[in-house]
């Protein structure tokens, strides 16, 4: 219904460097309507987010968008095995679940 998002002023594209085609897609479309809005009076910022992408290629692609960099917090991680195989996964999980919180 609005093909240039003028009711938003900001969109977060999470988790970029999971490239399939539909990423590529929206990121294309995504840098059309920030260059016609930025011809207007209400520009687009676009904030692409991801631990692993190359910042370098898409900041090229972005016509040399700024890069911000933050480092991340690794926190420690307990697995859980339960000592028989179950039969109805979604009751366990949810049993786990209810347990560990």
């Amino acid at each position: 219904m609005d093909p240039l998002l003028s009711g938003y002023s900001v969109i977060i594209a999470d988790e970029a460097h999971e490239r399939t085609l539909r990423t590529d897609l929206i990121l294309s479309r995504l840098k059309d309507i920030q260059r016609i809005r930025n011809q207007k009076t209400r520009p687009l910022k676009v904030v692409i987010m991801s631990a692993t992408l190359d910042a370098e290629k898409f900041s090229a692609y972005f016509n040399g968008a700024k890069i911000v960099y933050v480092q991340g917090r690794q926190y420690p991680v307990k697995i859980y095995y339960t000592s028989e195989p179950q039969q109805d996964f979604l009751e366990a999980g949810l049993k786990t679940f209810f347990q560990l919180h």
